[in-house]
C-alpha cells in the first residue's frame, strides 16, 4: 500500500505532479516552525530611536513554507495617548489565502492592563511573534527596555531545529517509570541482611565525611578525653593542656598532635577540629605554630606595647 504522501519523484506522463502542500510537508517533517538561530539571520528587533523599530534580516520556516529578508525592516509605533498602556508584536505572517509571508507591527488594545494582541493560527493563516514592544502611557519613545525578544518562546515562535523537539517530560516519565519498577524488584532480591549491611556501609561513608561533635574533658588522671562518634570531629575544649598530660577518645588512650608538632597548649574555650583513626588523634592545623589563644584588646592608658585608643593582641 503507498503511502498518502511520497515526494519528490519526476513525473511520467504525469503521474507524479506534486503541489506546493506536498513540498510544505516534505519541509514540515525535517525542520520545526521558527527564526533561524544564526545571530545575524533572525529577525533580532531593536530600538531605531524615537518611536522606530528595526527588524534585522532573517529567514523563518513556518508550517513548512520558507520566507527570508535580506535587508532591515523599520517600523514606527504611534505615540501613547498619554492615559493608557499598549502592547505591540512584530509579526511574520504566513498567509495561506495570499500565498505570501509578510512582516508587519501588530497592535494590541490600549488598556490601563494592556495585553499584547493574539496570534491568527488557523486554515487562513499562521503567525509567529519575534518581539514584543511595551508602551507606557507616559513613554517618551522606544527604548530597548521595553522590547521583550519573543524568539526563543516555542508558544509564540521558536528557533528553527533539523528535527522536531523532543518531549523531555514524556521520556523522563519513561525512564522514572522503569526505575520504580527495577527498584522494586531489587527490593524483593535484597533480604534484610544484604539490606542493612548496605545501609551500614553508606552510614560509613556518610561519617567518615561528617564533623562529628564531641565533648572534651580533663580527668583526675591528667587525660584529655574527647567522647563522641565518628572519625572526624569537634569539641569545644574545657580544660588547659599541661606538661605530662595524656589523650583518649571514649576512654581509649592514644597519641595526639598537631601533624607532625606535638601538642604543647589547647585553646580553652574554643571550638577546634581534628582527625581520630584510632590510634592518633590528630588536630588540624599541623606544622604550624602552636594555638596561642588571644583576645583584641584595646588600651586606655599607654602601656608597653601598647598605644591608647589602638586595638592589640592580648594573650587570655
Amino acid at each position: 500500500m503507498d503511502l498518502e504522501l511520497f515526494i519528490p519523484f519526476n513525473s511520467v506522463n504525469g503521474d507524479r505532479k506534486h503541489n506546493a502542500d506536498g513540498l510544505a510537508e516534505m519541509i514540515r517533517t525535517v525542520l520545526t516552525t521558527g527564526v533561524s538561530p544564526q545571530p545575524d539571520a533572525g529577525f533580532f528587533v531593536s530600538a531605531a530611536g524615537g518611536w522606530n523599530l528595526s527588524a534585522a534580516p532573517g529567514r523563518c520556516v513556518i508550517d513548512g513554507r520558507i520566507g527570508a529578508n535580506e535587508m532591515p525592516v523599520t517600523f514606527t509605533v504611534p505615540p501613547p495617548n498619554g492615559t493608557l498602556d499598549q502592547i505591540f508584536r512584530v509579526v511574520i505572517r504566513c498567509d495561506y489565502v495570499n500565498r505570501n509571508i509578510t512582516i508587519y507591527l501588530k497592535a494590541g488594545t490600549a488598556s490601563a492592563t494592556a495585553m499584547p494582541p493574539s496570534l491568527q493560527n488557523n486554515t487562513d493563516a499562521k503567525e509567529i511573534s519575534v518581539a514584543q514592544i511595551f508602551i507606557a502611557r507616559n513613554a517618551a519613545g522606544i527604548t530597548q527596555s521595553v522590547i521583550t525578544d519573543e524568539r526563543p518562546n516555542q508558544a509564540v515562535c521558536g528557533f528553527v531545529t533539523a528535527i522536531p523537539p523532543l518531549d523531555t517530560e514524556s521520556v523522563f516519565a519513561q525512564y522514572t517509570a522503569k526505575f520504580d519498577e527495577l527498584y522494586a524488584q531489587m527490593e524483593d532480591l535484597l533480604n534484610e541482611d544484604v539490606a542493612g549491611l548496605l545501609y551500614g556501609m553508606i552510614q560509613d561513608i556518610i561519617d567518615d565525611g561528617a564533623v562529628n561533635t564531641f565533648t572534651h574533658q580533663r580527668t583526675a588522671a591528667k587525660v584529655h578525653n574527647f567522647t563522641g562518634d565518628g572519625r572526624v570531629g569537634k569539641a569545644k575544649i574545657t580544660a588547659a593542656f599541661q606538661a605530662g598530660d595524656t589523650f583518649a577518645v571514649n576512654g581509649v588512650a592514644c597519641t595526639a598532635a598537631f601533624g607532625a608538632d606535638p601538642v604543647k597548649s589547647l585553646p580553652v574555650g574554643h571550638w577546634i577540629e581534628f582527625v581520630n583513626d584510632g590510634a592518633l588523634l590528630d588536630f588540624r592545623g599541623g606544622d604550624a605554630p602552636q594555638i596561642i589563644p588571644q583576645i583584641l584588646y584595646q588600651s586606655a592608658t599607654p602601656g608597653a606595647g601598647a598605644y591608647v585608643g589602638q586595638l592589640w593582641l592580648k594573650p587570655v
